[in-house]
């Protein structure tokens, strides 16, 4: 819907203003418009997710695969490396479920189970892919002649210097042409690495996230199209809020360091914020879900003993250090966020409102400052 509301300008200037984006810039007009209901998921996505099947933009993945409104497709092969990838993420985490064994056991409670931790998120897995109605795609072997040809030539997915990891990345796509040019359709191929995006097959159209396609899907329906319009107006009115919102809560987040001695990291100041680009994943009546990068520029000091001059009581066995070293550093962290946003009754965008806002929850970095290059994690209080 092309409406003057939005635009800013008169239905006759906008009808103008449409016809010659059609006819200078048509390519472009196809990147607003949905191709294919036919979608592939790479690992890298899931992984990126902690495959966390609890994320709201993979039950609303599973919600369209089950209703038959997409068709999610896979082949043996990532199938298989995503249930590899899931149980490494949890072994992870095994070194941290130890020590919370330790104050478990104390108290008197029952300790975790990672094995049984990993099997029942297999099962929680194998669960989510049969109710999205994942279907599988035998692995195409008449393709190995010229997967070695991309291989020798430094093609995508390969590409200079030794690329044999990719191998896997080029029988799925190789697979995925193969399914697509005898089934005269098109795939997009959602993934976070390169090798897909690189890949130039005109039935494979690549995605950098589900974010994205979701946004794609919503914005191509057409009884929501009011309603897309809104959410886009309605972020756009509360930009600054959002800014705002988040840098509040980014100063108010526990830093600490791993590696300085009797460390502490203060007097953190945000100082820059910029959203990326929204890709808005559910659009109702009452609110709107939307995800996005954020980069936020900050400052802060630390404070933490010189281990070079500690040294230890030999009375009281303490240790002691004889200088402390106080410093400046700034940063730039690059962040996923999401904000639900609660449309106004009479879906006047200026009267919108942000019901939440969220930023990741844990996240680890480097942090630079004058005098060392040192690790430390943020966590939420």
């Amino acid at each position: 819907m092309v409406c003057g509301r939005y635009l800013g300008k008169s239905t006759s200037e906008n009808t103008f203003e449409l016809k010659k984006l059609i006819l200078k810039e048509p390519k472009e007009l196809n990147h607003f418009v949905i191709e294919t209901k036919n979608i592939f998921i790479d690992t890298s996505t899931f992984r990126n997710k902690a495959f966390d099947l609890n994320n709201s933009t993979l039950k609303k993945l599973k919600e369209l695969g089950g209703k038959g409104d997409i068709t999610l497709l896979t082949t043996s092969l990532p199938a298989k490396e995503c249930e590899k990838h899931l149980i490494e993420v949890i072994t992870e985490c095994e070194s941290k479920v130890s020590k919370l064994n330790v104050h478990l056991l104390v108290v008197g409670k029952d300790k975790i189970d990672v094995e049984e931790v990993k099997a029942l998120n297999l099962e929680a897995w194998k669960r989510y892919l049969k109710e999205s109605k994942v279907a599988e795609i035998p692995i195409y072997n008449g393709a190995v002649a010229e997967i070695f040809n991309r291989y020798f030539e430094a093609k995508p997915p390969f590409g200079i210097g030794n690329k044999k990891n990719e191998f896997p990345d080029a029988f799925v796509l190789e697979t995925l042409k193969n399914w697509c040019k005898e089934n005269k359709k098109k795939i997009y191929a959602i993934s976070s690495d390169k090798p897909f995006s690189q890949y130039n097959e005109a039935e494979i159209i690549p995605l950098e996230s589900i974010e994205a396609f979701l946004d794609l899907y919503l914005k191509n329906k057409k009884e929501l199209e009011e309603l897309y319009d809104l959410a886009q107006e309605s972020f756009e009115a509360l930009e600054d809020q959002i800014k705002e919102r988040f840098s509040r809560e980014f100063e108010n987040i526990n830093f600490y360091t791993s590696d300085l001695w009797m460390a502490e990291i203060s007097d953190i100041k945000v100082n820059d914020v910029v959203l990326h680009k929204p890709y808005f994943t559910e659009v109702n009546e009452d609110f709107c879900h939307v995800e996005f990068d954020i980069d936020i520029g900050f400052s802060g000091s630390v404070a933490y003993d010189d281990e070079n001059l500690i040294y230890r009581d030999s009375d009281t066995g303490e240790l002691i250090s004889l200088e402390r070293i106080y410093d400046s550093f700034s940063d730039t962290i690059t962040l996923t966020a999401s904000v639900e946003i609660e449309f106004d009754r009479n879906l006047n965008p200026t009267f919108s409102s942000v019901m939440s806002a969220f930023l990741t929850d844990e996240i680890e970095k480097n942090i630079s400052t004058k005098r060392h290059f040192e690790y430390f994690r943020i966590s939420s209080r």
